[in-house]
C-alpha cells in the first residue's frame, strides 16, 4: 500500500512540496500525475506503507499512473483504449465510488486537494483500489477545491463533475480521464445517486450527528484548550457561526447540498427495478454452470443489460443477458469447489443513465457459494495417474524456470483422449479442483501436470500444490473418480511411479521420469485405489507428442 506523502514531512530522499516547475510538473504533488521514469520523484510524493514491497510498489504505480496521465509518446494511453487499459490496472468501479462518495459530502481535503488517500494493490487481482483516508472535513470545511467553505450555498451547489474539466482538471488526472469516458462517467452518476438516497438522508445524517455531538459534548466543554466557545459547538449544527471567518451550519450544509443535487435531472434514477432475481442451482457444484434470470418492472426497461461476477475476490468478469418474453437471463460459467461468487447487474436505458443491481454493488452483491464435489470412485479407464513428485528441488524446471511439483498422466489404452473431460484435485471433498487443458492425449502418450498454484503461466497448471508429507491425488470426470492415489512423506528429488506405466503397483522412483517409461524400485508408502487395466491394446512407452483437440 502507498499513500501520499504528509505535506512537510520531507523524509530522507524527499524534497519539499512547491508549485510546479517548468520541466518538473507535479513534483513532489501526490496527485497521481506523470512524473516520467525515474522512481526518484514517485518515492518523494508517495509514502510506502508496505515497507517490503521495495521498488516493485513504486514499479507498480508508476505504471498505473502511465496508463492514467502519461502522454502517449511516453507510453501513456489514447482515449480509445483508456478504458480497457485503466480496468487492468485499477479498481475503476471503486474508484467511481470513491469519487462520488467525495463529491457528494463535499470532502475536498482528499484527492481533490491532491492527497490524504490510500492506494492498495491486491495480490487477487493484481489491480489498485483506492481507500478513503482522513474525512473529518467533509462538508465542505476545507478549501481545497477553489470552493470557499464559508459560503454555504456554492458549498452546496459543488458541481458533481468537479474537476473533471477546465484549469483544474489537469491536475486530477483520476477525476479528468475517468469521467472523461462516457461509461465510467454514467456508472459514476448512478452510485452519486445511490449514496444521495441511501447515505445523505437528512433524517438519518440529523439522528447521527446529534447523536455524536451528545457523545463528544463533554470532553468539548472540559477541553482548556478549546479553540472557540462551547455554544458555537452546539449551534453549528444547524445554524451558521463565525470563530473570525464563517463556518455554514453541518445539517444545513447537508440539506441544501441534498435538495440542490435532487432538481438535477442526471441525479433522477431511471425508473428500472428488479422485480425478481433467481439463481440455478442455488448451490451449484464445480462442474455445474449457473443461470442467473432477472425480471424488471418500471416505465423504462433495460437497453443494455450485463452480468459481472468476481470470484474469490478476484478480477471482475462480464457476460451478457440474453432476453426473454419478460426475462433476461445469464450464465456464470463453473467454478471450484468452495468458490465465493459475487455477481450484480450493470442496466442501461433509453436516455443513457445507468444503474445497478443491487445499488450497492461492491459492498452488498448477490452472491453464492460452489459446494464441494464428492464423487464415485469408477476405476478401470484408459487414463491414469502414472507418476508424481510432491518435492522436486532439481528434477524437472517448468518452462518459468521453477522447480515445482507435479503429476504425471498416462493414456494406457488405444485411443486418443480428449483431458479437457477430466479433473485433477488434491481433495476428496473437491473432486473437480482443476480442469485438465483442452488436448488430446494421445494413446501411449505422457502428459505432465504443474502443480504449483500458477494458473497464470498456462492450462497445464493447476491452482494446488502437494504436500510433501502426504495426501491424497484424484483423476475424475464431472461423474466419477476414475484414479485416486494416496501417498506418504516424500523424497526431495524423488518420485512415485507405477512399474510397469499405468497398471503396474507403485513404488519409489530414485531417477524420476516425467514424460517417459518409469524406472521405479522399492516399495512405496503410496496407497492407489484399485485401477484395473482397460481393455487390452496398444500401449506404447515412449513419449508421444500432445495433438490439439479438433
Amino acid at each position: 500500500a502507498v499513500r501520499p506523502r504528509p505535506r512537510g514531512d520531507a523524509g530522507p530522499d524527499r524534497l519539499p512540496d512547491r508549485p510546479d516547475q517548468p520541466g518538473q510538473p507535479g513534483r513532489g504533488r501526490p496527485d497521481l500525475r506523470w512524473l516520467g521514469e525515474d522512481l526518484a520523484p514517485y518515492r518523494r510524493a508517495y509514502e510506502l506503507k508496505t515497507d517490503a514491497a521495495g521498488d516493485a510498489a513504486y514499479i507498480h504505480l508508476r505504471e498505473m499512473i502511465r496508463v492514467l496521465d502519461a502522454p502517449v509518446a511516453e507510453g501513456g494511453v489514447d482515449d480509445a483504449d483508456f478504458p480497457a487499459a485503466i480496468a487492468r490496472v485499477l479498481d475503476v468501479d471503486r474508484a467511481l465510488w470513491y469519487l462520488a462518495s467525495l463529491n457528494l459530502f463535499t470532502n475536498y481535503d482528499s484527492y481533490y486537494a491532491g492527497h490524504n488517500y490510500f492506494l492498495y494493490r491486491s495480490e487477487a487481482d493484481a489491480r489498485f483500489h483506492i481507500l478513503s483516508w482522513d474525512v473529518n472535513e467533509s462538508f465542505g470545511v476545507f478549501p481545497g477545491a477553489g470552493i470557499d467553505p464559508g459560503d454555504r450555498q456554492a458549498v452546496a451547489q459543488t458541481d458533481p463533475y468537479l474537476m473533471a474539466t477546465g484549469q483544474q482538471a489537469a491536475a486530477r488526472p483520476l477525476v479528468r480521464r475517468l469521467l472523461a469516458v462516457p461509461r465510467f462517467r454514467a456508472d459514476y452518476l448512478a452510485h452519486h445517486r445511490t449514496l444521495l438516497t441511501e447515505a445523505f438522508g437528512i433524517a438519518d445524517l440529523t439522528a447521527r450527528v446529534e447523536a455524536y455531538q451528545a457523545r463528544i459534548a463533554p470532553s468539548v466543554a472540559s477541553d482548556p484548550n478549546r479553540l472557540y466557545a462551547l455554544d458555537l459547538f452546539t449551534r453549528n449544527v444547524w445554524e451558521d457561526v463565525s470563530i473570525g471567518r464563517p463556518v455554514p451550519g453541518l445539517l444545513a450544509v447537508a440539506r441544501d447540498r441534498a435538495a440542490w443535487l435532487i432538481g438535477r435531472d442526471d441525479m433522477r434514477a431511471p425508473d428500472t427495478r428488479v422485480a425478481s432475481h433467481v439463481v440455478d442451482p442455488v448451490a451449484p457444484t464445480a462442474a455445474e454452470p449457473v443461470r442467473i434470470a432477472l425480471a424488471f418492472e418500471g416505465s423504462q426497461w433495460p437497453t443494455e443489460l450485463e452480468l459481472v461476477y468476481r470470484v474469490d475476490g478476484g478480477p471482475p468478469a462480464t457476460v451478457p443477458f440474453m432476453p426473454g418474453d419478460v426475462t433476461f437471463f445469464a450464465t456464470i460459467p463453473p467454478q471450484p469447489s468452495h468458490a465465493v461468487v459475487d455477481h450484480y447487474a450493470r442496466a442501461v436505458v433509453a436516455d443513457g443513465k445507468a444503474a445497478f443491481f443491487p445499488a450497492a454493488n461492491q459492498t452488498r452483491p448477490w452472491t453464492y457459494t460452489v459446494r464441494g464435489t464428492t464423487l464415485p470412485v469408477q476405476p478401470g479407464g484408459a487414463l491414469v495417474i502414472n507418476e508424481l513428485l510432491a518435492d522436486n528441488a532439481a528434477t524437472a524446471a517448468d518452462p518459468a524456470g521453477e522447480f515445482d511439483d507435479w503429476v504425471e498422466l498416462f493414456n494406457r489404452g488405444d485411443q486418443p483422449i480428449a483431458l479437457a473431460d477430466y479433473y485433477l484435485s488434491d481433495d476428496p471433498d473437491d473432486a473437480l479442483a482443476f480442469r485438465l487443458p483442452d488436448v488430446v492425449l494421445a494413446p501411449g502418450a505422457f502428459m505432465l501436470i504443474w502443480c504449483d498454484e500458477d494458473a497464470d503461466q498456462g492450462p497445464d497448471h493447476a491452482g494446488f500444490k502437494l504436500s510433501k508429507s502426504g495426501e491424497d491425488v484424484l483423476l475424475s470426470t464431472s461423474t466419477a473418480t476414475v484414479d485416486h492415489v494416496a501417498f506418504g512423506a516424500q523424497a526431495t528429488d524423488v518420485s512415485w511411479g507405477r512399474a510397469p506405466d499405468g497398471d503396474g503397483p507403485w513404488a519409489a522412483c530414485a531417477a524420476p521420469s516425467p514424460r517417459a517409461a518409469n524406472r521405479c524400485g522399492g516399495p512405496s508408502p503410496a496407497t492407489p485405489s484399485p485401477t484395473p487395466p482397460p481393455t487390452p491394446g496398444a500401449r506404447g512407452r515412449a513419449y508421444l507428442p500432445l495433438a490439439s483437440r479438433p
